[in-house]
């Protein structure tokens, strides 16, 4: 008996933007140095213990939910005969939740019988699995309970819980980069009405300006050596224009003069660096040390007179 293999990936939509997503994990499916690390960085979802002690609890805030997939085995004699054999594969559901789904997917086979029916399990799930399962709390906020501590799907084989989180916030990353793409914006710099994929979005604080503008802006700063201006060009932003959009709008040769006066201006805020007087070399000294060599021309000198090396005693009676 042949069949046919098809898989599904369907996108989930909600009544409204942004939402709110609440989710609830045992603790058991975080990893042991995840209350530590998470916190720590930025990429990583924030954590937390509940007051029972037994779950933790996380908030992230998406536009959208990521997709759910349906394999699906079409048997011979499909629709007229026999019904599509499926698996639904969805981390941020519960194993009831799907089972729930299950049954709802087989109930609308039955009340459409010897019809064709992925359209129909698409279109349904597309746009009523979120009120179908009651998963709004509030009318902007979503509960997710993906696992819980005795349930079959919460085994060791599973994703852990902090990678379920992160997908669900790298999915609606990809999908919000793709929609301000393909809709049109509006340049805060020149005032242009651009298609989105010709503007640079800062990813912190998503300011976007069109590419040209930017570009103008960054080359400037690098050809003056003005390079601690390169922020967001927003005056009430902060944030500074980040490596990748650096590449993105420098030329090779603008792009090297950039790592250069990022470098030198790195080294002029370290207290314990210093330029030899014969070559420029950059010098690592102990600060509570007079002495100084360099590696480069090995000079060995006196930091304080840059005169050649001498001790601290000799320095003194030279001064007098």
């Amino acid at each position: 008996m042949s069949s046919i293999k098809n898989k599904l990936k369907i996108p989930i939509e909600t009544s409204s933007k942004p939402i709110k997503v609440e989710i609830w994990l045992p603790l058991n499916q975080l990893k042991k140095e995840s209350s530590s690390e998470s916190n720590k960085d930025p990429n990583k979802p924030s954590l937390e213990r509940t007051i029972s002690g037994k779950r933790a609890h996380a908030t992230i805030e998406c536009n959208y939910l990521s997709p759910i997939q349906v394999d699906i085995s079409l048997p011979d004699l499909y629709p007229s005969e026999n019904k599509p054999i499926f698996t639904i594969t969805c981390d941020w559901l519960s194993r009831s939740q799907i089972t729930d789904l299950s049954l709802k997917l087989n109930q609308i086979w039955e009340e459409n019988q010897s019809m064709p029916i992925l359209f129909t399990w698409f279109e349904w799930v597309k746009s009523n699995l979120v009120e179908y399962l009651n998963l709004f709390d509030s009318p902007n906020t979503i509960n997710l309970t993906p696992m819980s501590e005795d349930d079959d799907s919460a085994h060791n084989d599973m994703r852990s819980a902090e990678e379920i989180i992160v997908d669900l916030m790298r999915h609606n990353f990809i999908e919000e980069i793709k929609e301000f793409r393909n809709t049109p914006q509006n340049c805060m710099i020149c005032f242009d009405e651009k298609m989105g994929g010709e503007f640079i979005r800062l990813n912190g604080c998503k300011h976007h300006f069109c590419l040209a503008c930017m570009s103008d802006m960054c080359r400037m700063h690098v050809k003056e050596g003005t390079i601690q201006l390169l922020k967001c060009p927003n005056t009430e932003c902060k944030e500074f224009v980040p490596i990748d959009v650096m590449s993105q709008v420098l030329t090779d040769e603008e792009f090297d003069r950039w790592e250069r006066l990022l470098f030198q201006r790195t080294l002029d805020t370290m207290e314990d660096v210093i330029y030899c007087p014969k070559c420029t070399n950059p010098i690592i000294v102990d600060q509570s040390d007079s002495h100084a060599y360099c590696m480069i021309c090995n000079l060995d000198y006196c930091k304080l007179c840059k005169d050649m090396w001498h001790s601290v005693i000799q320095f003194h009676l030279f001064e007098t």
